[in-house]
């Protein structure tokens, strides 16, 4: 029995070792692979640095047709600058408006602030002598004192609505005085 589990022992250990083998030929293989592929984008970027150098000695042995493009270059260019100035010369103005407007703003925010304050005082004035008893005057009203119309009966009669709709607008007129004077 000893000599089965030596045996498994053994086996399950040259295991292991050869997966650790298989996984560094692996890792091995993939660095092999990137080396490589960094190589070929290095060759690639050397032949186009290559391409572009010899294409920027073309250019400047030509140099006199360059001129010609060169001004319409600049010609564009001082179009577009003159144009940029123009857009900031009025944006400088809309900024002056708008801090005109804000500067008024806030002056009628202040002319609110202290009137807020100002009220606010009254307010505490008030509270104080109504709770001193000052303020304990009563105001009378004149009280109006009317007859309430008649009701009326439904009866088509235009002697019986001729009577009752002057003694309705009477009624009407001393209830509206009395609202007046309340007030």
């Amino acid at each position: 029995m000893a000599e089965a589990t030596s045996i498994v022992t053994e086996s399950s250990t040259n295991n292991q070792q050869i997966g650790k083998k298989v996984q560094k030929n692996d890792l091995v293989t993939f660095v092999e692979e990137k080396l490589a592929w960094m190589h070929a984008m290095m060759c690639n970027l050397n032949l186009k640095v290559k391409y572009n150098d010899q294409h920027i000695v073309k250019l400047e042995s030509k140099g006199g047709t360059n001129e010609g493009l060169q001004g319409e270059v600049q010609g564009a260019l001082n179009m577009v600058i003159m144009d940029l100035s123009k857009q900031v010369k009025a944006l400088d103005v809309a900024i002056v408006a708008k801090d005109l407007k804000l500067n008024a703003c806030k002056s009628k925010l202040k002319a609110l602030e202290e009137a807020y304050e100002e009220l606010k005082t009254q307010v505490k004035l008030c509270m104080i002598a109504v709770a001193n008893g000052v303020a304990k005057q009563v105001t009378s009203t004149l009280k109006v004192y009317g007859s309430k119309p008649s009701t009326y009966n439904g009866v088509r009669n235009a002697i019986e609505i001729g009577n009752f709709l002057p003694g309705l607008e009477t009624y009407f007129g001393l209830i509206a005085s009395r609202r007046r004077n309340k007030r």
